[in-house]
């Protein structure tokens, strides 16, 4: 991690710029994680939380990734001032949108040729949860 970059970790979720993370570890080795991180960084969009997740092949379709989505957003349910969840999904992670549809998120919108990897054009797709009060 880059210097300082923990100090996000312990900034209350009341102020601008705070993150949690949520880690999948095996021993002393990490295999996956999830993050939820105020964004974008104004005051006035604390009430929403960007969440970013990645498994090592090797521990993918184990149920790891609905583990540590049930963790986060458990803890974000807690916090009084989150309302909203946000996230971005390759189109073709059809594995991953499934996982996002069972804990309640759904489609906002679609960003056509946002990346392109090995010549291959990919959509990203922007998902919302609204956290029950």
């Amino acid at each position: 991690y880059a210097k300082g970059a923990h100090e996000s970790w312990v900034l209350p979720i009341v102020q601008s710029g705070w993150e949690r993370q949520w880690g999948l570890w095996d021993g002393a080795d990490l295999r996956g994680a999830l993050m939820l991180r105020h964004a974008p960084r104004l005051d006035a969009s604390l009430h929403r939380a960007m969440l970013t997740i990645g498994l090592e092949r090797s521990h993918r379709g184990q149920g790891w990734g609905r583990r540590l989505m049930q963790s986060a957003l458990e803890w974000a349910r807690e916090q009084p001032s989150l309302h909203w969840v946000d996230l971005n999904v390759f189109e073709h992670n059809t594995p991953a949108r499934h996982l996002y549809q069972h804990f309640g998120f759904r489609e906002v919108g679609r960003r056509q040729d946002v990346f392109r990897v090995r010549g291959e054009k990919i959509a990203d797709i922007a998902m919302v949860l609204a956290l029950e009060r």
